[in-house]
């Protein structure tokens, strides 16, 4: 038994237990609403109505916000815009620091705040049908924008061309306990179907980088619901499936934003029983998507080797390589063989094992009509 997994005092089968009881919790989710949430208005709304809605969550982000808002409420643009900052019960100082902000800047900013903690989907469905604006932006309240023009470059885009559902910039990665910063450069080659690369995840959106209409973002709610469910805890990947389906996607070829990873966030946690939490969540909602855009089997093996190898690498941060197959082959039963195999996958130590690595979770092209890696026996049946 590792150092880790003595702080953290699980067993495997805590692991599966506490991850089966997740999925029973989720199957009987509450849906019914909780009610208006609790309201704080501009105290002096512009005459003209917000062409631009910007979007920022905040659960115990109050270290963050501030820096989050300020790059926003820079932004210099010919037209107005509102910041509408949806809080969601935080148990620290976040909503104090949002109405702080909101009283410097009162003829942008809009609080709203959940009575009880909601999650994430259901805090951007409160803030999402109390916007103004025709175009909708993105912030998470421990991220931060960059540039002072980005906001205008992306609307005007949007205005000149009706075809595009979605405009985004480059973005980079903040490190808070290292303190490096690397960036988003377009590693990925762009294909005319932008859609079936970031379904394959092979081309990544950032939320802090993303603009859309208000229409679209609406629409999702009305026409797949199911996507949306307040039990997953995934947003941005359902949101940009749907719209790269709806238009075209454009891209600036500069950095827009900064995503801060801190080891506390939902997709990069350092207890790995959340990690892995997450991980289940995530793929059964890859699979909803799966269903609903009509995907089929080879779609759901590369979902499927992504989250699962995922999964593996969290494990092992607390169990031996046994128990980490055994807690997964139990959780998955219909991917028992390709668990198999990803779990001997070695960690990547060096550089050249990273990239190996990359590509055998993300195949490179001549791999892409495959069901995975044909080097490896018995992977290239259908095991779902």
């Amino acid at each position: 038994m590792s150092a880790t997994q003595k702080a953290i005092s699980i067993s495997p089968e805590s692991v599966i237990a506490t991850i089966r009881d997740a999925r029973e919790a989720l199957a009987h989710v509450d849906v019914a609403d909780d009610g208006e949430p609790q309201d704080f208005p501009i105290p002096s709304p512009p005459a003209t109505p917000p062409l631009v809605s910007v979007e920022v969550l905040v659960y115990n982000q109050a270290c963050t916000l501030r820096q989050c808002v300020e790059s926003i409420v820079v932004q210099q643009t010919n037209f107005p815009f509102e910041v509408i900052i949806g809080n969601d019960c935080s148990t620290d100082d976040s909503l104090d620091v949002a109405l702080e902000l909101q009283r410097a800047y009162p003829d942008k900013i809009r609080v709203i705040s959940t009575r009880r903690n909601v999650g994430l989907n259901r805090n951007a469905r409160n803030v999402r049908r109390v916007m103004r604006g025709v175009f909708a932006a993105f912030c998470e309240g421990d991220d931060w924008w960059l540039t002072k023009t980005r906001l205008q470059e992306q609307v005007s885009v949007l205005q000149e061309n009706p075809n595009v559902s979605l405009v985004h910039g480059l973005t980079q990665f903040y490190d808070e306990k290292s303190g490096a910063t690397t960036e988003n450069a377009l590693r990925w080659k762009l294909s005319p179907n932008r859609f079936a690369q970031i379904f394959d995840e092979t081309y990544r959106v950032e939320t802090a980088g993303a603009v859309c209409r208000v229409k679209d973002l609406l629409r999702i709610y009305q026409e797949c619901p199911q996507l949306i469910d307040a039990h997953f805890r995934m947003l941005d990947t359902q949101l940009f499936c749907l719209l790269s389906s709806w238009g075209e996607v454009m891209c600036l070829p500069y950095a827009v934003s900064v995503r801060r990873y801190s080891g506390q966030s939902l997709s990069r946690n350092d207890n790995p029983l959340r990690s892995l939490t997450y991980h289940d969540n995530a793929f059964a909602m890859m699979l909803k998507l799966c269903d609903y855009f009509h995907q089929g089997h080879r779609a759901r093996a590369r979902i499927a080797n992504h989250y699962l190898s995922g999964a593996c690498q969290t494990l092992r941060r607390a169990f031996t390589s046994s128990e980490a197959r055994m807690i997964l082959q139990t959780l998955y039963p219909e991917f028992r063989r390709r668990i198999a195999w990803l779990s001997l996958l070695p960690p990547p130590h060096n550089r050249m094992l990273r990239k190996a690595y990359y590509h055998l979770i993300f195949p490179v092209a001549k791999y892409r009509n495959s069901f995975c890696i044909r080097s490896v026996p018995n992977v290239s049946q259908s095991v779902d």
